[in-house]
């Protein structure tokens, strides 16, 4: 089984506020967290909480489903290049043929759908 790191942060917007520089600012919860696996071909979420309301313009609102991702900076950034798998580590350029496969021809009928 391969080994899932959490790669970024699921945060929601629970309120809005003005900053000291006159823009508007949101407050964020952390809602949960995203793994992936190193080479990112396998990913899950994990929730520690869900919102039930924010506050908009001064008001209680409901939950809108929205969950915003924020990348951690912690997370290893791989590059699209790279060879992460093991198998691919052990292959370079070179076809690999499986030892448990026979060559006889496949028989179709056998096949169960």
């Amino acid at each position: 089984m391969s080994q899932y790191e959490p790669v970024a942060d699921l945060k929601v917007k629970t309120r809005e506020y003005k900053g000291d520089d006159g823009k508007m600012k949101g407050v964020w919860t952390s809602v949960g967290t995203l793994w992936s696996t190193p080479h990112g071909s396998s990913q899950f979420i994990t929730l520690d909480s869900i919102p039930v309301n924010s506050f908009k313009d001064g008001e209680r609102v409901p939950f809108d489903g929205r969950v915003s991702i924020f990348k951690r900076d912690t997370a290893e950034v791989k590059d699209a290049n790279e060879l992460t798998h093991d198998l691919n580590k052990k292959v370079t350029s070179k076809d690999v043929v499986l030892d448990d496969i026979d060559d006889k021809p496949v028989n179709l009928s056998e096949i169960p759908f």
